[in-house]
C-alpha cells in the first residue's frame, strides 16, 4: 500500500506523485529508453522479475512540491559532476561542495530505493522527515563513493542490509554496551550499496543516540572515497582499483564490516529467525539492454 502522505514532508494535503529510482537524465545519457528487466530477490530468496524501460521505475511515495522542488534542484546540481561519472567513469575533481552534493542525492536516492519493495523495508520513518529538515545528510550518515570499470548490460544493482553487530575499540566496552541496548531498544543500524553506471556508492546510517564514526582500513582507500562527511579538501574519483577487485557490488557492501576489533554482540531479542533473515536481506535492481 502507497502513503497517503510525502514520505518526506509528511504533506497529506497536496497531491502524491511518482517518484523515479533514477532521474530521467541519467537514461537521457544512453540516449534512448532501451527494452531492460528490473529484479528483487527477497530474504528467502524469492526472484521477482518483470519488464521495464531502463531506468523508468517509479514509485507513489513523495508529494509534487518535493518531487518538483527540492528532489528536482538536487538532480539538477549533481547531474553535471555524476553524468560523466556514470556514463563514461572520467576521471573527475570533486570539491567539498561538490562531495557534499553528490552525499545528499545519494542518501536521497538511498531512501526512495528502500520502497522498491515495501514488504522489507529498512530505513526507520523518522529518518526521511529529519532527512528532510536538514536538507543534506544527517550527521549519523556516512557516504562513500568507488568506481565500477565494466557495468556492460547491468546498469543499476542495489543491496541492502539491517546491521544487527558491530565492532568497537577494546578500549572502549562502554561504548559497545551502549550500543548493544540501544539497538535493544529499537535503535537501528542500516546500509545501503547501490551502482549506476560506472559509480558505485555506499549509504550507511543509524538511528542511535550515540555518534560514532567507522574507520577505515589501511587499503580501503585504494577502492573507495569517503564524501560524507565531506572532506576540506578537493578529492579525485575514481580510487586507483574498481571494485570488480573486491568482490563487486557485494564485496564493496561488505568492505566496512570486517576488522580486528572485538563485535558487539546481536541482543537477544533480536536473535530470532525474522532478524537473521533481515542481517541478510537484499534488494536487487537490475535494468538489462535487450
Amino acid at each position: 500500500m502507497m502513503p497517503r502522505a510525502c514520505v518526506f514532508c509528511g504533506n497529506d494535503a497536496v497531491p502524491m506523485t511518482k517518484e523515479h529510482i533514477f532521474a530521467n537524465w541519467i537514461a537521457g545519457l544512453y540516449g534512448h529508453m532501451p527494452t531492460g528487466i528490473s529484479q528483487i530477490v527477497d530474504t528467502n530468496g524469492v526472484v521477482r522479475v518483470w519488464g521495464t524501460r531502463v531506468f523508468q521505475d517509479r514509485i507513489g511515495i513523495v508529494c509534487e512540491n518535493c518531487n518538483g522542488g527540492w528532489m528536482s534542484q538536487l538532480e539538477g546540481r549533481v547531474s553535471q559532476i555524476l553524468g560523466p561519472i556514470i556514463k563514461s567513469g572520467w576521471t573527475s575533481s570533486l570539491s567539498p561542495v561538490s562531495q557534499s552534493d553528490i552525499a545528499f542525492w545519494a542518501v536521497k536516492t538511498a531512501f526512495v530505493m528502500d520502497h522498491m519493495y515495501r514488504e522489507e523495508r529498512l530505513i526507520p520513518d523518522s529518518e526521511y522527515r529529519a532527512f528532510y529538515d536538514a536538507r543534506q545528510p544527517l550527521p549519523s550518515h556516512m557516504v562513500w563513493i568507488a568506481e565500477r570499470s565494466n557495468p556492460a548490460d547491468n546498469l543499476a544493482s542495489s543491496l541492502k542490509e539491517q546491521v544487527l553487530e558491530i565492532q568497537v575499540p577494546s578500549n572502549n566496552q562502554d561504548l559497545a554496551a551502549r550500543i548493544s541496548d540501544d539497538i535493544a531498544a529499537g535503535a537501528r543500524i542500516y546500509r545501503v550499496t547501490f551502482s549506476v553506471g560506472h559509480l558505485a556508492v555506499q549509504v550507511f546510517g543509524h538511528t542511535l543516540p550515540t555518534t560514532f564514526d567507522v574507520t577505515e582500513g589501511p587499503g580501503n582507500h585504494e577502492f573507495t572515497r569517503r564524501i560524507w562527511p565531506a572532506s576540506s579538501q578537493t578529492i579525485i574519483w575514481p580510487p586507483p582499483r574498481p571494485i570488480e577487485d573486491i568482490g563487486g557490488l557485494r564485496g564493496l557492501h561488505e568492505m566496512f564490516g570486517e576488522t580486528s576489533l572485538p563485535r558487539i554482540p546481536r541482543p537477544i531479542q533480536q536473535s530470532n529467525r525474522k532478524a537473521r533473515r533481515a542481517a541478510r536481506r537484499t534488494s536487487n535492481h537490475l535494468d538489462t539492454n535487450q
